[in-house]
């Protein structure tokens, strides 16, 4: 029966393969699935620039809190936010899912008004830095909510140094993509990005 679910402790022995001549062939260097138990180590990013309007952020909110409240009890959660001139920590990589809850609920988080630029790279980066852990066996991951299209990451660093440093910490960034109307509330007058994998 397919339950959609990984099945757990397989190795070589489980395994065999056959030739069109039906003759057995005995599997080496089997790769088992090893990742599905690893911890995640969980930074999630959120975009405060001007573009993105206020309903934007409500379910970029709502999509991070769905993403943390998925977690399982050995992984671990922090928060970076930034805007159009700087990112900052707002809650460290804790095993506190609530904490990083509570500091995405704050009445005083919001998108700025009436300012151009991005510094989405440096988020990435901070995110990234902030994923320096004692435990080889996470899986250190950022997880990007913005509008800005990968073509149009701003940053007061070289996006490449971020990707040179996510490629030497072993990390795995995901962007999810929202630009559902422009901050006055009109739908955009451009379609979704073709890349959003910059990184």
């Amino acid at each position: 029966r397919n339950t959609g679910l990984p099945i757990a402790d397989l190795n070589e022995a489980n395994f065999f393969v056959t030739t069109d001549d039906s003759r057995r062939l005995e599997p080496q260097d089997i790769v088992t699935g090893v990742d599905i138990n690893r911890p995640v180590h969980l930074m999630v990013v959120l975009d405060l620039t001007s573009s993105v309007s206020s309903t934007e952020f409500t379910n970029m909110r709502d999509a991070a809190a769905l993403l943390i409240a998925s977690l399982d009890v050995q992984d671990q959660v922090g928060v970076i936010i930034m805007d159009h001139e700087k990112s900052q920590l707002l809650q460290p990589l804790s095993p506190d899912r609530n904490a990083a809850l509570n500091a995405m609920s704050s009445d005083d988080l919001a998108p700025v008004e009436n300012r151009s630029g991005n510094v989405v790279a440096d988020g990435i980066y901070q995110a990234v830095e902030a994923l320096v852990t004692p435990s080889p066996d996470a899986r250190p991951t950022v997880v990007v909510f913005t509008d800005v299209p990968a073509d149009n990451l701003v940053s007061t660093l070289n996006v490449v140094d971020v990707r040179v440093l996510a490629l030497q910490r072993g990390t795995t960034i995901h962007f999810v993509y929202f630009d559902t109307e422009t901050a006055t509330g009109q739908p955009p007058d451009e379609g979704y990005p073709l890349a959003l994998d910059a990184l």
